[in-house]
């Protein structure tokens, strides 16, 4: 699992204190955990709940995607869809990436733009 800094913007980030539901809060910071080094992941809520409430046996699927409907809403992530499959891109996603590619698609232009994301900063090849 990468190991993820956070900046201390995010103690008094806008779009942070927007988000009213606190579980929709903590979704997002176990989110960043959890994405891959282009900060995207597979957004089938099961899959959401599964990898970032493992244990939690009272957070649902359903929450999860209310939760993430809060999350896109606030821009704090952007949900889309490709061939069918639902993914997210974290807003703002500016680490330096390992890995010459992200497993999952890329979030279209109208994602990116939505979100105001800054561009992944590319690997050295």
């Amino acid at each position: 699992m990468p190991t993820r800094y956070l900046k201390p913007g995010i103690r008094d980030s806008d779009r942070i204190e927007a988000v009213l539901e606190p579980n929709a809060e903590i979704l997002f910071y176990r989110l960043l955990i959890v994405v891959d080094d282009f900060g995207r992941t597979d957004a089938r809520p099961l899959m959401v709940k599964s990898e970032c409430f493992p244990i939690r046996e009272r957070v649902t699927a359903d929450n999860c995607m209310q939760w993430m409907q809060i999350l896109d809403k606030a821009h704090l992530i952007g949900l889309y869809e490709v061939g069918g499959k639902p993914y997210l891109q974290i807003a703002k996603w500016d680490n330096k990436p390992r890995a010459a590619s992200s497993k999952y698609p890329d979030p279209p232009t109208d994602v990116c733009n939505r979100m105001q994301m800054l561009p992944v900063t590319e690997t050295e090849t």
